[in-house]
């Protein structure tokens, strides 16, 4: 009877290619853009089936973190001359940072790992500044515990004195934008992108601070409330890829899943969060929950 199971290199590509289809399924009703919605399934099931092909994404990450060094002086260029910053969201552009530096931690690119510090004092972002508190606190705690505390307690000190706006303000306006999507939850979700349109037409917004934000600021509570019950899926094969021994991999799920709590990372990183995603389930022990295959 166990032959008829699938092995563990398998589950994960199964559960890839169910996420997708129902993924795809909810854009006939979703009120979203179609084209947008359907290019970033697209995307991002691209990324994830590459990652599963590939056994090396070690060059991939070299080149993000490059581009995201790149992004990060032009927009410092930007500021030495117009004083300001706001060529390039900082919020995205520090979240960015964030997860490069999982990776550079991961990979030993210690180049990168000078620049995010000034990066992330520039952008004072703080999702990104919890993202890298969990980037170097993970990274560096099998070998260098004392100095994984210190460099997280200093990304946590950064976080209290870098931002920019009312930390009052920012949560409670995020707290009513959850309210009001969980309010909203259905069986079978709104569809793929549906949320910025939906919230829109909700009957009643505890936001009250009358902004409308184009995401859920939780990646998590986003895709619950898209996919309804299908998220699943989603959930099933994170559980089931977690399971996989790429240190680096999982540092890179662990830091998009801090920046995920009160932001939304997968509109600008996804595909490179799907990547490590799709080659972390391919670095996995026999699972113990197909012993019998």
């Amino acid at each position: 009877m166990g032959t008829f199971l699938p092995n563990h290199h398998q589950v994960p590509v199964l559960l890839g290619v169910a996420a997708t289809i129902y993924a795809a399924t909810s854009l006939f009703w979703s009120s979203g853009d179609l084209a947008v919605n359907a290019a970033q399934i697209s995307v991002l099931a691209g990324a994830f089936f590459l990652g599963v092909w590939m056994r090396n994404i070690k060059e991939v990450w070299v080149y993000y973190e490059t581009f995201v060094c790149l992004c990060f002086a032009v927009s410092f260029g930007y500021w030495l001359l117009y004083d300001s910053n706001e060529l390039l969201n900082p919020n995205i552009l520090g979240c960015a940072l964030a997860l490069g530096l999982a990776a550079a931690i991961g990979y030993r690119h210690w180049v990168f790992l000078a620049v995010v510090p000034v990066g992330l004092w520039f952008c004072a972002s703080r999702a990104a500044w919890a993202g890298a508190a969990a980037a170097v606190f993970v990274g560096f705690w099998h070998t260098y515990r004392a100095t994984g505390w210190c460099l997280a307690l200093l990304s946590i000190l950064g976080a209290t004195l870098a931002p920019k706006i009312s930390a009052s303000e920012s949560l409670w306006h995020r707290l009513g934008v959850w309210q009001d999507t969980l309010n909203n939850l259905s069986f079978w979700g709104a569809g793929w992108g549906a949320w910025a349109d939906a919230y829109h037409g909700f009957a009643l917004h505890r936001n009250m601070t009358l902004m409308f934000p184009p995401h859920a600021y939780n990646d998590i509570l986003e895709l619950l409330f898209d996919l309804g019950i299908g998220s699943v899926l989603i959930w099933a094969l994170v559980a089931v890829s977690l399971e996989g021994r790429d240190r680096t991999d999982r540092l890179v799920l662990i830091v998009f899943f801090v920046l995920s709590l009160t932001y939304f990372p997968l509109t600008f990183v996804g595909p490179m969060v799907a990547l490590s995603l799709g080659h972390l389930s391919q670095t996995k022990e026999k699972s113990p929950w197909l012993a019998g295959s």
